[in-house]
Parts: C-alpha cells; sequence; structure tokens
C-alpha cells in the first residue's frame, strides 16, 4: 500500500509533483522505501541534475497533556506524551519526457479543476 499521495501542477515546462503521507511513526520505514523507490526510478531516468528539482522533508511532532496538582505546596504534574502523525513530503520537478511515465508509475491523483 502506498502512504504518499501525489498531485501535480504544470509550472511553464514543467511538471511539479507533490506527494504528502500522514502516517503513524511505525509507518515511517514504509514511507522510506516508498521514498528509495522514487529516487531509484529517478536515478534509472537518466536524467542531469539541472534536468529535475527534488526535495523531501518530514515533520515529526508531539505534544504534552499534563495534569497539575498542588501537594505540599509545591505543583506537580502528571501526563503523558502524545504522538502525533508524521508528515512527510515529497515535491519533485520533472520535464516532459518523464513526467508522464511518474504518473502511471506511482501514486498521482490529477485533481486539475
Amino acid at each position: 500500500m502506498s502512504h504518499l499521495l501525489f498531485k501535480w501542477v504544470l509550472r511553464e515546462d514543467r511538471y511539479e509533483f507533490t506527494g504528502q503521507a500522514k502516517t503513524p511513526r511505525a509507518a515511517e520505514g514504509e514511507v522510506n522505501a516508498e521514498i528509495l523507490a522514487i529516487w531509484a526510478w529517478l536515478q534509472r531516468q537518466k536524467l542531469r541534475p539541472a534536468e529535475y528539482r527534488w526535495n523531501a522533508t518530514r515533520r515529526t511532532t508531539t505534544s504534552k497533556d499534563e495534569t497539575l496538582v498542588v501537594t505540599g505546596g509545591a505543583v506537580v504534574a502528571d501526563g503523558g506524551t502524545i504522538l502525533h502523525p508524521q508528515e512527510t513530503r515529497v515535491v519533485l520537478s520533472l520535464p516532459e519526457k518523464v513526467a508522464v511515465q511518474f504518473r502511471f508509475e506511482f501514486n498521482v491523483v490529477d485533481d486539475r479543476s
């Protein structure tokens, strides 16, 4: 199952694919495998570095809920950390000659209006 869902837009003479996944931390390995598959596909296209643009980021956030109790003149905190889903984002800009292949190879949605 694919976690990264890509959308695309045409920017001048390049197709920009933006993929995003919100997953639990336990799925990080699966998302990394998808990123590696995309990178391997990109390398097989034999594009020069000036022909494509790549940017991949991951945001991991946590929050903490605490109950505060006053005991013996001091504040005592009791609580736990909440792990939020990780947000992984991949932005890939490709020339037309390989953009169509990318659309069929990976999870790309055409949501143009």
